[in-house]
């Protein structure tokens, strides 16, 4: 597996399981939503 995939793949689980959606996620740490 590949570092963008993994890296993915930990943020997506963080995220549900703290329930934010990806709109929350982006405004929270300054990121796009496209980018997240």
């Amino acid at each position: 597996m590949d570092m963008r995939k993994l890296v993915g793949r930990n943020v997506q689980r963080i995220r549900q399981r703290k329930r934010l959606t990806q709109e929350q996620l982006a405004e929270i740490s300054g990121f796009s939503q496209q980018y997240i």
